[in-house]
């Protein structure tokens, strides 16, 4: 059985192994850095399935007006199970109090699926390019 949890008590290892499953180089030779962008993150809920972490999401900003979720990642071994959006309704219950929150995609979403989701989740497209798609969602899930 799947938890989430809202807490802290991960550690550079879990983080990594995580990263690392989904094919991540980029963060190869700055584990370390990783690590500590995790741990110090203004909200962060992670999934785990025992002791090994599952999923998270995460993000940071000014806590009040904006923020920026960094990462949303779910273990290829947990695809298609609902943790994508287990984690995401834990985050915005988490954020509630934030005004403005920002999703950023490095590339366009290659399926409607994940368009459709992030809109049904209450995220509007705010830009997008062949490159890059910028979403965001307005306090207590109302786009603006």
């Amino acid at each position: 059985m799947l938890e989430l949890r809202k807490d802290r008590s991960f550690t550079s290892k879990d983080i990594n192994s995580l990263y690392m499953s989904k094919g991540y180089s980029s963060y190869e030779n700055r584990l370390d850095a990783l690590y500590e962008a995790a741990v110090t993150s203004d909200y962060i809920v992670t999934a785990w399935d025992g002791a090994q972490m599952a999923g998270i999401i995460r993000s940071s900003g000014d806590l009040n007006f904006t923020q920026y979720i960094s990462d949303l990642i779910v273990h290829p071994e947990y695809k298609s199970m609902g943790l994508a959006s287990k984690l995401m309704d834990a985050y915005i219950n988490e954020v509630s109090g934030v005004e403005e929150i920002y999703l950023m995609m490095d590339t366009a979403p290659k399926n409607s699926f994940t368009k459709n989701w992030l809109a049904y989740k209450g995220f509007e497209v705010l830009a997008e390019t062949d490159k890059q798609t910028i979403y965001m969602m307005g306090k207590d899930g109302s786009k603006k």
